[in-house]
């Protein structure tokens, strides 16, 4: 990372590859996880999109997020992620609720933005994440953070 003139820290944009994440954070997915063949994984500074689907600006950011967490311990990031399902559901809470807000700055249609926060309910208590929170209270955590920024 490069320090910017007021102290900041500039980090390269992210790099995405149609390779699947490292063997030992698939395989891990993999047991831990209900997995569809259409994820996403975010190991350091690289996004992981093996099926080639479409990558919105909003889950970029999304993936940006997950970026920022595992910091300089990826590994342990991701250790911790597959173990601990209150620590998953946390990061998990904070990157969905970024790609909502990104998606809300970027729409105003509020049956579209319903309908996006619908989708990431759905997500977050899917098998996927460990069906880790109800939908609806996953709406509702996701829709409250996007309020306080």
């Amino acid at each position: 990372m490069k320090a910017t003139k007021q102290g900041a820290t500039h980090k390269p944009p992210m790099r995405i590859v149609s390779s699947p994440p490292p063997k030992h954070v698939y395989d891990g997915c993999r047991e831990a996880f209900e997995l569809s063949g259409a994820e996403i994984w975010c190991y350091g500074n690289t996004i992981h999109n093996p099926s080639g689907g479409h990558l919105s600006f909003p889950l970029i950011a999304h993936e940006r997020t997950h970026r920022d967490q595992q910091g300089d311990d990826i590994d342990g990031w991701w250790e911790l992620y597959l173990e601990d399902q209150d620590f998953r559901l946390q990061q998990e809470m904070e990157a969905h609720t970024v790609e909502y807000r990104v998606f809300c700055l970027r729409q105003k249609n509020s049956k579209l933005k319903l309908a996006y926060l619908e989708n990431i309910g759905e997500r977050l208590s899917s098998g996927t994440y460990g069906s880790i929170i109800p939908k609806e209270a996953a709406m509702h955590m996701v829709a409250k953070g996007r309020k306080k920024s």
